[in-house]
């Protein structure tokens, strides 16, 4: 009973110690490559009058000016909203029943956001997806495939409330937007003629970690996705649960505005609603928007590097009203475009690898790589399935000691707060037992057992490279990075750095306590 009265809270904070893992991307072939590297980069801009919000139609392409990574690019493709692409637009509506679901139940709610796609062009399509969804093990559902006829979309909506949880509900599990931003890239890809739009409808509270930002971002640069959200008011009682949380939170990288973020990074847009007519009017604003874009593009060299990272973009808008004076204006685009990593030949990764090698001993580092993967399969699976054991086993003990202090200063945070009535630990080990439990409970509640082995399979495919010979540095797919070292007979994983910097930052934690993390 007490786990349930934590609630939603302890999800937010167990995001701390879940990192949802991903297979690394394919190598491309040959001819792929040669095309990355002269391909046209499409973004979508939209220009709006400062003073009042109205977007401009009346500009060309010499009025704008691109840089990507601080170059001035010649803008080689213009079109403007007379002739833009179809969107292929994506409703994901998040029925977390303590959430947004709880205003799902309204069928006014679902016919106000119905109302609102009178505003798209015949050849426009919605497809319609919901997550926490009542009486399935899986976070997500398609409610709807890509169609043009509105009347079937209204009929969808409204069949919405019948959907919505009950508010006991036993397992918390976790909707990833950088996964809902994947699948919009992969959708991309299938619809080259039109332009994919994903709108959330959630509440305010929209928790993402560092490594989700970086991947959902790099998801939609890749399919130039602009991601959108109509945000409700979050419960009361759930922010005040969560709010002991929010400095663990804070200290790896976790952050509450996650579609905020997306949006801010993709050119789009997220607006509050309050009353069921908010909505309406809420994804009206968005369709405009959408539509009131122009479409920019430039070419890339030969000579663009290939490193796997995300590129700034920034675009400048320039123009003179009829007496000549500059007009102010206001300018929304994406921040970036993504380069794919083209990966080396394997003879290159050979002579790399021997070269950074620091013994001659081939066989033996063969053995400790596949020993370390095999400990960073088995750490991840132990997190996700709740095993205190095997986690203690498979962690490096500067770790270990660093987490127990961690996990100290919160129980302390969460207890002083409110006297320790809701928490169903006595000690900082107790409540990350506690996360670990939770952990394994949204594990199964949202994907199966293979699901769970499959995505730890994918965190061992790391980028491993020894620095000694009980020491090594470890990469993985998502660009975090880590340390594995041989300690009591065996490769453990060493996370004490990153974790240190992060805690150090933090505002929230006492000099004091800052002098006892760095000691660690």
């Amino acid at each position: 009973m007490k786990r349930q009265m934590l609630g939603r809270a302890i999800v937010f904070a167990v995001f701390v110690i879940h990192t949802t893992a991903h297979p690394a991307p394919g190598q491309n072939s040959e001819q792929d490559k040669i095309a990355l590297r002269t391909r046209l980069v499409l973004l979508d801009v939209l220009v709006t009058e400062k003073r009042n919000g109205t977007a401009v139609d009346d500009l060309v392409s010499e009025n704008f000016e691109v840089l990507a990574d601080q170059k001035l690019r010649a803008v080689t493709h213009f079109s403007t909203k007379e002739r833009r692409r179809p969107l292929a637009l994506v409703l994901v509506l998040d029925l977390a029943p303590n959430g947004a679901g709880r205003f799902f139940r309204q069928p006014d709610i679902l016919r106000s956001l119905g109302t609102a796609f009178s505003k798209l062009l015949p050849d426009d399509e919605v497809a319609i997806v919901a997550t926490w969804v009542k009486g399935i093990a899986s976070n997500k559902r398609y409610l709807a495939g890509f169609t043009s006829a509105r009347a079937n979309i209204q009929e969808v909506l409204l069949k919405v409330p019948e959907l919505v949880a009950p508010y006991a509900i036993k397992a918390f599990p976790y909707v990833s937007l950088g996964e809902l931003l994947s699948e919009a890239a992969q959708l991309a890809g299938s619809k080259p003629n039109s332009n994919v739009v994903l709108v959330y409808v959630s509440d305010s509270l929209v928790p993402t970690d560092s490594s989700e930002r970086q991947r959902g971002a790099e998801s939609a640069q890749r399919g130039n996705v602009t991601f959108n959200a109509l945000l409700c008011s979050t419960k009361k009682t759930v922010l005040a649960r969560s709010a002991p949380f929010f400095p663990l939170g804070l200290a790896l990288g976790i952050r509450a505005n996650g579609a905020n973020y997306f949006a801010d990074q993709t050119g789009g847009h997220a607006i509050r609603v309050h009353k069921p007519e908010d909505y309406r009017k809420g994804l009206e604003d968005i369709i405009e928007r959408i539509s009131s874009r122009y479409t920019l593009g430039f070419e890339l060299g030969a000579d663009e590097p290939d490193d796997g990272r995300l590129h700034p973009l920034e675009v400048r808008v320039k123009a003179a009203d009829k007496s000549g004076k500059p007009r102010m204006l206001e300018v929304v685009a994406r921040r970036g475009y993504f380069l794919p990593k083209l990966q080396q030949p394997v003879g290159q990764k050979t002579l790399q690898t021997e070269a950074n090698r620091v013994t001659t001993d081939q066989a033996k580092r063969r053995t400790d790589e596949q020993a370390i993967r095999q400990s960073v399969y088995e750490l991840h699976y132990s997190v996700m399935t709740g095993d205190i054991e095997g986690v203690k086993r498979l962690t490096a003990k500067r770790t270990l000691d660093l987490n127990r202090l961690l996990f100290d200063l919160l129980y302390k945070k969460v207890s002083n707060s409110d006297g320790g009535r809701e928490i169903p630990a006595s000690s900082g080990d107790d409540l990350f037992k506690l996360m670990l439990g939770l952990i394994a409970d949204a594990s199964r509640g949202s994907v199966s057992a293979e699901q769970i082995r499959e995505k730890a399979r994918a965190k061992s495919e790391c980028r491993i490279t020894f620095t000694g010979d009980k020491t090594a540095d470890i990469e993985y797919s998502d660009a975090i990075t880590a340390t594995a070292v041989f300690e009591d007979g065996r490769w453990k994983i060493d996370d004490t750095e990153r974790l240190k910097e992060v805690l150090l930052k933090m505002k929230e934690i006492a000099p004091e306590e800052k002098e006892r993390i760095r000691r660690h």
